[in-house]
Order: structure tokens, then C-alpha cells, then sequence
């Protein structure tokens, strides 16, 4: 997993997941990409644990 803050408004995250069980002939694993919105953020703050 990894992610990256583009603007105050917006960031971008991407995970893999790999199986290990006896599952794995059937999958071989996930992509998974997430792109945030932070839309109340009026003081223009990256990290939300400065938000006080």
C-alpha cells in the first residue's frame, strides 16, 4: 500500500493484494486504486492530524 498527497483537495492511494491460501490457483491477487477528495478542507491542511 501507498499514497501520495497531490493538493490540499486531493490525494492518490494504491494497494496490492496478494493471496497466500490454497485459494491462489483461482486468484492471483487484487490492484486497488483510490483517489481522495478532501472537500470541507477550507484551511488548505495536507495532514489531517493538523487539523486543529
Amino acid at each position: 500500500m501507498a499514497g501520495v498527497n497531490i493538493s490540499y483537495l486531493m490525494e492518490v492511494s494504491y494497494a496490492y493484494d496478494y493471496n497466500t491460501s490454497n485459494l491462489n490457483v483461482a486468484n492471483s491477487g487484487s490492484h486497488e486504486i483510490v483517489l481522495g477528495l478532501k472537500l470541507f478542507n477550507s484551511a488548505k491542511v495536507i495532514c489531517p492530524r493538523w487539523m486543529n
